[in-house]
């Protein structure tokens, strides 16, 4: 059972994360917009930097192009090829369309 004490630890923790937060609000920041007008965010973006296979993903790309969505290669930002001779993907970027 929480104490008097401990209620007011949490409490002054929550106080601190809250005017965390409120700083990072406080600044200026750009924020880039899908095409619905909706904020392109973290979870609209996945980067994927380590080795995979073709049979990895292909299953993913066919969900998230049917979803407006696309996969590029992380440096070149061209849409990726199968049926190589080597089936090693290279590190690509999954994303979210409005």
């Amino acid at each position: 059972m929480l104490n008097k004490i401990d209620i007011q630890k949490i409490n002054n923790i929550a106080k601190k994360a809250g005017n965390e937060i409120i700083k990072i609000y406080q600044q200026d920041f750009d924020v880039d917009y899908k095409s619905d007008n909706s904020p392109l965010t973290k979870a609209d973006i996945y980067p994927r930097l380590v080795p995979t296979m073709e049979w990895n993903i292909a299953a993913r790309q066919a969900i998230v192009e049917e979803s407006k969505g696309k996969i590029i290669k992380y440096k070149t930002e061209e849409f990726l090829r199968y049926n190589k001779q080597n089936l090693l993907n290279p590190y690509f970027i999954t994303t979210r369309q409005g």
